[in-house]
Formats: C-alpha cells, sequence, structure tokens
C-alpha cells in the first residue's frame, strides 16, 4: 500500500475502519481529524501499538479517538512511531475499548445514588457528577451542566461504580415526559435561603470568618448573584467552594454535608 487510504467518517465509523486496517495487517498511522480535535492511531503489521491525541496518550487517547463521530480520516503507511503505548493483544485492547464505550452508548441513562459503606475521597469532576445526581438528570445532562466531555466521563463513573457508590438505570418515554414537565418548572427557580445559611455554617466550622467573603467570590466568579442565583448552578457552587478547602477530610466531609442539603431543596 504506497497511497493514502483517505475519507469521512459519514462513509465508515471509527470501529470498522480500525478493524479493515487491522484484517489487512497494515502499518502506519491513521490520523482522524474531528473539528478542532485530531486523533493518531498507529499500527504494526496489523496491531495497535499506540495512540495520541492533543493532550493525551495511550489507552484514554484511544478512547478519545473512538468518541469521535464525525470528521476526515486518511491513513499513511509510511509514518511510525518507535513507542509502544500498548503491551496487551489488540482483541483484548478492543474489547476493554467496547466495555467503557458502553458505559456512554446510551445517555438518556440516570444514576442513582447507592449509600456509601466508608468514606471516599472524590476529585472535583467526580464530585460534580455526584452533586449533580440527586437531580434526577441523565448522563446527556449531566455532561452539558458539568462541563465534561465523553472521555472523560468514562473513567468518572468507572470509578464510581467500582467504589459502590453509583448505579446505572434506563428511563422509559412516559418517566422522560413526566421530567420534561418538571424541568419546565424549575426553570427561574432560585436558591432558598436555607441553603445559604447551611452553606455558610458548613463552610465556616472549617475555614472560619473568611467563609463568607470565599462564598461570596465564588458567586461573583460563576457571574451570579445570591438573590438571584439558579437552582441549577448550586451543585456547581459547592464543588467549586469545596475546592478551597485544603484538608482533605474535612473536604470529604463539608461535600457530604452539603449534598444533604442540596437533596432537600
Amino acid at each position: 500500500m504506497t497511497e493514502q487510504l483517505k475519507g469521512n467518517l459519514e462513509q465508515i465509523d471509527i470501529e470498522k475502519l480500525v478493524s479493515l486496517l487491522l484484517k489487512a495487517k497494515h502499518s502506519g498511522c491513521l490520523v482522524i481529524k474531528s473539528g478542532q480535535k485530531e486523533g493518531r492511531i498507529y499500527f504494526k503489521q496489523g496491531k495497535l501499538c499506540a495512540a495520541q491525541t492533543k493532550n493525551k496518550r495511550g489507552y484514554n487517547a484511544l478512547l478519545e479517538i473512538f468518541l469521535f463521530k464525525e470528521g476526515e480520516f486518511a491513513f499513511d503507511p509510511n509514518v511510525h512511531l518507535e513507542v509502544v503505548h500498548f503491551k496487551e493483544e489488540t482483541l483484548t485492547l478492543l474489547q476493554k475499548v467496547e466495555q467503557d464505550l458502553s458505559i456512554v452508548s446510551n445517555l438518556d441513562q440516570k444514576i442513582t445514588l447507592v449509600p456509601a459503606e466508608r468514606p471516599v475521597s472524590l476529585a472535583p469532576k467526580e464530585w460534580m457528577v455526584i452533586a449533580l445526581t440527586h437531580r434526577g438528570l441523565n448522563l446527556s445532562q449531566i455532561v452539558q451542566m458539568a462541563n465534561i466531555e465523553l472521555g472523560e466521563l468514562i473513567p468518572i463513573m468507572k470509578r464510581l461504580k467500582n467504589e459502590g457508590l453509583i448505579e446505572l438505570i434506563k428511563v422509559g418515554k412516559a418517566e422522560e415526559a413526566v421530567e420534561k414537565k418538571e424541568k419546565e418548572k424549575e426553570k427561574g427557580k432560585i436558591v432558598p435561603p436555607l441553603f445559604w445559611k447551611a452553606l455558610r455554617t458548613e463552610l465556616a466550622a472549617i475555614i472560619g470568618p473568611i467563609a463568607e467573603a470565599v462564598i461570596e467570590d465564588e458567586i461573583e466568579e460563576l457571574e451570579e448573584s445570591k438573590e438571584s442565583f439558579p437552582y441549577h448552578k448550586a451543585p456547581i457552587l459547592v464543588e467549586k467552594i469545596s475546592q478551597e478547602i485544603e484538608d482533605p477530610h474535612e473536604r470529604i466531609t463539608f461535600q457530604k454535608h452539603m449534598l444533604e442539603v442540596l437533596k432537600k431543596l
């Protein structure tokens, strides 16, 4: 194969494209450009040996590339990479990708919380997902509201499931209709005084009298005000404020207490 293979993902999806190149036992580099994103998958004699995007290398890059749904591709047999990212067999690797992609294959799914049997330290975006879950949002809505990409959501969901904190549930059409009406009612809903009182009390117990100033700063950063603070941004505010708490144990306690408050709003 001396000429580049080129095409569009509208003609063939990435899974089939990679499968064809593997079956033909090609060596070279598959470049996929999707909007502002670009990914590269390297092949050597019909095996996957490496993958990279702008900010990722190895498996996480491969997973991100497999999430590309549109764009153009080109396979160049003359481009190679000496570094090997994948030690496992290609079949095993692709099965792992398929399993991880299944987590976000249905974005209409919802998350249900499972009572934690032990304290768990959460990363900022993991806390964000947990905090938004209490509102009954589906995965698509959580991705938009938390401003995270599907590639980021997959490891978050895997860890939360492995820690026994969440389960995924499917949503029926009847339930979706009821939720749509409820969401319409929530438009324009603002945070009640109870929330501000609990937030100030919990934070002050940890960082002292500067709590009010920290809260005001974070509200200003979100370009909102206490008087008209949107209900749907309350979890985001709590997550941002929790990052001001240095001690991890105190941060977990604050997050846990505020999550209980958010559930009652």
